[in-house]
C-alpha cells in the first residue's frame, strides 16, 4: 500500500512526506503511515529530521535528547557517582503563592522553563493520574491513551482533584505507567 499511495501522490504532483502514524481505533503494530501533503494550512503538524529522513505526526513522534542535552548527560553520569556519595544540601521549599503557571514561575524564580518539572492530573478511563512533562513541554493525550492502555484521557480542573478524592484514601489503587519516553 506505501508504493501505492506513493505513485498516485506522485502522480497528483503534490508535495508530500509519509509520516509514522497512530494507528488509532483501527488498531495494527508498527508500520502505520500518514501520506502527507506538505501545506502551510492544515490540520495536523509533522516533526521531521532533515538529518536522518525520519517524519511522524506529533501524536506518534518520538524525541531524543537535544545533542547538548546528551553531552550533558553523559558527564552526569560520571558524577552520579561521586554525588550519590557526597553530602548533598536538602532541597528548598519554595512558598508560591499566587502562581499557577510555568511562566509565572519560571520568571518568579528566574529559571527556564526547561529547567522545571509539572505535574498534570488527568483521568484516564475515570481513574486519576499524574502525569510529569518538562516546563516548556506539553503532554500529548494519544501517547498517554497508548501509555496508559486506555480509552479516554481528560485533563482535570482545578477543582477536580480535591473533590473527586473526598472521602477515599490520598493514595488510589489504580493503574500506574512508566514511560522513559516523551508523551
Amino acid at each position: 500500500m506505501y508504493e501505492a499511495y506513493t505513485r498516485i501522490f506522485e502522480r497528483c504532483g503534490l508535495v508530500f512526506r509519509a509520516v509514522e502514524a497512530d494507528p488509532g481505533a483501527i488498531g495494527g503494530e508498527g508500520g502505520t503511515h500518514e501520506f502527507m501533503a506538505i501545506a502551510e494550512a492544515g490540520e495536523d503538524t509533522i516533526a521531521s529530521c532533515t538529518r536522518c529522513g525520519y517524519s511522524a505526526n506529533l501524536e506518534q513522534a518520538e524525541t531524543g535528547l537535544p545533542e547538548e542535552d546528551a553531552e550533558g548527560m553523559a558527564e552526569a553520569e560520571e558524577r552520579r557517582g561521586a554525588i550519590a556519595e557526597a553530602d548533598v544540601e536538602e532541597a528548598e521549599r519554595i512558598y508560591t503563592p499566587g502562581i499557577r503557571t510555568i511562566e509565572q514561575l519560571t520568571s518568579s524564580l528566574g529559571i527556564e522553563p526547561r529547567h522545571v518539572i509539572k505535574t498534570l492530573i488527568y483521568f484516564a478511563d475515570g481513574q486519576p493520574v499524574a502525569v510529569l512533562v518538562r516546563g516548556d513541554h506539553e503532554a500529548n493525550e494519544a501517547k498517554l491513551l497508548r501509555a496508559l492502555n486506555a480509552e479516554q484521557a481528560e485533563l482535570a480542573d482545578a477543582p477536580t482533584p480535591s473533590r473527586r478524592s473526598r472521602g477515599r484514601p490520598r493514595a488510589s489503587r489504580g493503574r500506574s505507567a512508566w514511560a522513559s519516553r516523551s508523551l
